[in-house]
């Protein structure tokens, strides 16, 4: 039985997770909610780790725990009706390739900022253009026009041509090997070039990070990644890709990032 007089109440334990001690916030937790197992912010902060960490089945599982307690509280659903979309959409653009394995869709994510900033920056310049021809004629001088069109238009269009161009549109897996293609360039892997692929994460919430990383034999060939992060990653169902790399290859050994070794001395590649 956990002593009561040591026992930490969840501000103390998110203090603990902010701080970068998510194994130590995950004991205390478990001994909190030893004594009061339907403590609903102590479920969802535990929950929180799970995620961050890409464990995935027993994030849900803490989540349907919530809701037999009870059933209206709103997190609860809203976190179930994202899960239930991203079946959707898992099912929707992840095709079964014919001799086994799976081929996935991406999101396009990385074309999302450059384009804001492409269309603010048309729009700022087209509305700067009409000012200065209509009301300050001093500011329609050709260098001041060239120069704005190539800062807030020109530039903006280049980087989105580049993420259209590098971003993740496709990744397929096998028994064979992992590929995941851009619209330049494949980069293909067989299964016996790996040495390990871990679950890498960084646990605090000033800075949470969560990736899939693939290390290979060859220390002179690139390590790569897939981002996992819920509102970065590209990939529709992280916990299916997570489920078909263990089934294909062998399952991710979960890890902190500043734990895989030789990590940081290696080129990675992020996806």
């Amino acid at each position: 039985m956990p002593n009561p007089t040591s026992m930490m109440h969840v501000k103390q334990i998110n203090q603990l997770i902010e701080t970068g001690k998510a194994y130590e916030a995950e004991d205390a937790l478990e001994q909190l909610l030893a004594l009061g197992p339907k403590n609903t912010e102590a479920l969802k902060l535990k929950a929180y780790i799970l995620s961050s960490q890409g464990r995935f089945e027993e994030e849900l599982e803490t989540w349907l725990r919530i809701l037999k307690i009870d059933t209206e509280d709103q997190d609860a659903t809203s976190w179930l009706q994202t899960r239930h979309l991203e079946e959707q959409e898992h099912r929707y653009f992840t095709d079964q390739l014919p001799g086994g394995g799976f081929k996935y869709l991406t999101y396009q994510r990385g074309l999302l900022k450059p384009m804001i900033f492409g269309l603010i920056g048309s729009l700022s310049f087209t509305f700067f253009t009409n000012i200065a021809i209509s009301q300050v004629q001093a500011l329609a001088k050709p260098e001041f026009l060239i120069t704005g069109f190539l800062a807030v238009v020109l530039l903006p269009m280049i980087w989105v041509a580049k993420a259209y161009l590098t971003t993740m549109h496709s990744l397929k897996l096998d028994r064979s090997g992992i590929s995941i293609s851009t619209r330049l360039k494949t980069l293909s892997y067989n299964w016996d070039e790996f040495e390990d692929v871990f679950l890498c994460h960084v646990s605090n919430h000033s800075k949470s990070d969560l990736a899939l990383t693939f290390i290979p034999k060859d220390t002179t060939k690139p390590s790569f990644e897939i981002d996992l992060n819920p509102d970065e990653t590209s990939i529709r169902s992280r916990h299916h890709l997570i489920d078909n790399v263990a089934e294909t290859f062998k399952k991710p050994t979960l890890k902190f990032r500043s734990a895989v070794d030789g990590i940081e001395s290696r080129k990675v590649i992020r996806f």
